[in-house]
C-alpha cells in the first residue's frame, strides 16, 4: 500500500467507510437529531459545535492544501466551536452536517488527485493561520 493509498483509506474510514474499529462521522451525524446535537453540559461542547469545529479546521487545511487563500485567524481555538467561525449567526444541523460532509468529501479528492511532490511537500510554510 502506497502512502496515498494509507492516507485515503485512513481519510474514508473517518468520514465514510464502515470498519471494524468504529462508526465514521458520517453516519454518527445521521442518526442524530438537531435537539441531540445542541445538548450540553457546563463542562463539554455539544456535537454541533463539534462538528462547527471540524468543519472550520478541516476547511482551512484543505485549503492550505489547495493554497487557496484563507483569512488569517488570530483568535482562540473555543472560537472555532461556534458558528460565527464559518461567519454565520446561526447554523441548522442539516447544513452543519451537510458542510462537514462537503469538506471532507472535497479533502479526500484532494488528497486523491495531488501528486507526489504535492504530498510530501510541507503543510506548513509559516505558523499557521
Amino acid at each position: 500500500m502506497t502512502a496515498k493509498e494509507m492516507i485515503l483509506a485512513q481519510m474514508s474510514a473517518c468520514h465514510n467507510d464502515e470498519n471494524y474499529w468504529f462508526a465514521p462521522v458520517k453516519n454518527v451525524l445521521a442518526g442524530l437529531t438537531e435537539k441531540q446535537a445542541l445538548e450540553k453540559d457546563e463542562s463539554n461542547n455539544s456535537i454541533m459545535q463539534i462538528v462547527i469545529h471540524l468543519i472550520f479546521w478541516n476547511e482551512r487545511y484543505l485549503n492550505r492544501f489547495l493554497s487557496i487563500p484563507h483569512p488569517k485567524f488570530d483568535g482562540e481555538n473555543k472560537e472555532t466551536f461556534e458558528p460565527s467561525s464559518l461567519g454565520k449567526e446561526q447554523i441548522d444541523w442539516e447544513f452543519a452536517k451537510d458542510k462537514l460532509n462537503i469538506v471532507l468529501s472535497n479533502f479526500h479528492q484532494a488528497v486523491k488527485e495531488a501528486d507526489d511532490d504535492k504530498l510530501n511537500s510541507t503543510a506548513f510554510k509559516d505558523r499557521p493561520g
